[in-house]
């Protein structure tokens, strides 16, 4: 065994440990910002999370989306969660698995799509946000991740669908076709 894949297998574990003694009953994986995903499970996850941030991108700048995200993310330049109310606060295994999803639903998550079909949702090349599942216009990325502009392009449409939220979490009706 390398010393690469000895480092790489042990940050592996130190995240597993952390992810069991913080986040043991999460759904999904809480420590993760930003995900790659085909473009039939992108809508499965848009109806889990009130804000998903979607970019369509070549499989050569997945890698450059992610870092992206996650810069600003750690600046505290566009937030990793949502307000949602919670509904109860009772104890029952319902109950606690109704709060364990709304915690789910209020993180906002980034995805990095890597599908060209014709018919895509989310053109090769652009971002764009489903807000409760439903998809608002996109906008177009550049084909340069070099100069730091896909990052505002990001932030600017991640911060328009976050500042349009109600104090209860979610996009006033009345707004999402305005967005």
């Amino acid at each position: 065994m390398t010393h690469t894949s000895t480092a790489t297998w042990g940050q592996a574990m130190m995240l597993w440990h952390l992810q069991q003694q913080l986040f043991a009953n999460e759904l999904g994986d809480p420590l993760q910002i930003s995900v790659m995903m085909k473009e039939s499970q992108v809508k499965t996850l848009a109806g889990k999370h009130e804000v998903l941030v979607v970019a369509n991108v070549l499989a050569s700048k997945v890698e450059a989306f992610r870092a992206a995200v996650q810069q600003l993310i750690w600046r505290r330049e566009v937030p990793n969660e949502v307000f949602v109310v919670p509904e109860s606060f009772a104890s029952s295994k319902k109950a606690i698995r109704k709060q364990r999803q709304a915690r789910q639903r209020a993180r906002v998550l980034f995805v990095a799509m890597t599908q060209d079909a014709p018919d895509s949702a989310v053109p090769l090349g652009q971002v764009a946000v489903f807000v409760t599942g439903k998809l608002q216009p996109s906008k177009d990325l550049k084909k340069d991740w070099d100069d730091g502009s896909n990052m505002g392009t990001i932030k600017e449409v991640a911060l328009a669908v976050v500042n349009s939220l109600s104090p209860e979490g979610r996009v006033p009706s009345d707004k999402v076709s305005e967005l």
